[in-house]
């Protein structure tokens, strides 16, 4: 009995070191907890960027990348859209928590069920209008307000309808931010003038429901 005693303390003795040691010494096998930080702030799909570079330079090789990849290769030729392409900061036409993939080769989800075009449609759409400096041209569907925008930064006189306020708010005011003087954005209800009168080209960026 006494052995037997004996061998039960010894075994109790070891089972306590390993388990001080198991408690004191690092576990390489176990990941370390993260320390706790505060989530990050989130964004939603009509957050202005205000935040971002507004430089021309802001992301330019990436599109560059986009019109000689995307836009070129499918055909596109006419050198005033691809300038327009090239300058216009795409990556403030979309949500923030889009960014990263804003010249990617497809539409991205601008919230409220719509979306901004892929860059190629806008750009096939645009040239096809066959365009001179200084037309005016209606568009049914702002949206963000990017496809206004390449229109702008070709010389155009744009007037923008879109029926969703917070959409058309959202555009007007990172239109003004970018110096686009020459763009309009109105709700259908607002007093606007005849088609007929205001426009030489019609562009619509809407999709049906």
């Amino acid at each position: 009995m006494a052995r037997g005693g004996y061998r039960l303390g010894i075994a109790l003795i070891v089972v306590l070191a390993i388990g001080l040691g198991w408690l004191l010494l690092d576990r390489p096998w176990q990941a370390p907890t993260p320390a706790a930080t505060a989530p990050p702030a989130t964004s939603g799909p009509s957050d202005l960027h205000s935040a971002v570079d507004l430089s021309p330079d802001s992301r330019g090789q990436e599109r560059r990348q986009m019109v000689e990849s995307q836009i070129k290769r499918r055909g596109v030729s006419d050198t005033a859209v691809l300038a327009a392409m090239e300058a216009v900061p795409r990556h403030l036409f979309v949500p923030a928590d889009m960014l990263a993939v804003a010249y990617g080769d497809h539409p991205l989800p601008i919230g409220h069920g719509q979306t901004i075009s892929q860059p190629y449609i806008v750009a096939w759409m645009t040239e096809l209008l066959a365009l001179k400096p200084g037309a005016r041209v209606l568009e049914v569907g702002t949206g963000s307000g990017y496809q206004a925008a390449i229109l702008g930064q070709m010389g155009m006189e744009v007037y923008t309808i879109e029926i969703v306020e917070a959409l058309a708010t959202q555009a007007t005011e990172r239109l003004a931010e970018m110096g686009y003087e020459t763009i309009t954005v109105r709700l259908p209800r607002s007093r606007m003038e005849s088609a007929s009168s205001f426009s030489h080209r019609f562009c619509g960026s809407a999709a049906a429901a």
